[in-house]
């Protein structure tokens, strides 16, 4: 069984197309993505529009929720948030109709997925808090004790801008890292093959 993880678009609409374009080109039907969906790019709308269309399993990032807070709590996240990051949520809301709010509002902060026998846990920062990260370089230990928490064959996160995976015991850790304008991240995890392989790829 082959499956894709999207970066995360990050409002690039562009970027995303291509990268969904690739994974079809190849026939892969199994597509999960790990959230920051809409905040940052020109395209919060058309980004949204594209994974509500396919029907794409995924969970809610970190920008996510801020853009959700954002009409009740814009004066105290402008307080708390550096000037890139509210602008970049200011952008996002002023482009966002009602109805593309409420799908951010509507994704799960985690999800665990089985797919031919293979289960996925897909979450945004790490499997016990979605503000927190995971990454390549964080001790073996931190790694464990997100893999006794999530009982999965797979962890699928986000957060990071660069893609990266680690195999910890029998659970393949990945992260399809962000994407940027005519870039669409993906990677592609083939279970078929012992060990699994992970192919990091962009399109665009």
């Amino acid at each position: 069984m082959q499956f894709a993880l999207i970066g995360a678009p990050r409002g690039h609409a562009d970027a995303l197309r291509a990268a969904l374009d690739a994974v079809d080109e190849r026939g892969i039907l199994t597509i999960l993505h790990t959230g920051d969906v809409a905040v940052g790019g020109p395209e919060p709308n058309d980004t949204i529009a594209l994974l509500e269309a396919r029907g794409i399993p995924g969970v809610q990032g970190e920008s996510d929720r801020l853009a959700v807070l954002f009409t009740r709590k814009g004066e105290a996240l402008r307080k708390r948030l550096d000037e890139d990051l509210y602008a970049a949520l200011s952008d996002a809301r002023d482009r966002m109709g009602a109805a593309k709010v409420e799908f951010l509002r509507s994704l799960p902060r985690s999800r665990r997925i089985t797919v031919d026998e293979v289960t996925i846990v897909l979450c945004h920062g790490a499997v016990t808090n979605q503000a927190d990260s995971l990454g390549p370089d964080d001790p073996i230990e931190r790694l464990r004790r997100q893999r006794e928490e999530a009982n999965a064959n797979c962890v699928a996160c986000g957060k990071q801008d660069e893609p990266w995976h680690k195999l910890v015991e029998d659970t393949l850790f990945v992260c399809a890292g962000a994407m940027t304008p005519g870039h669409g991240r993906y990677t592609v995890v083939d279970t078929g093959k012992r060990p699994w392989r992970v192919e990091h790829a962009v399109a665009g």
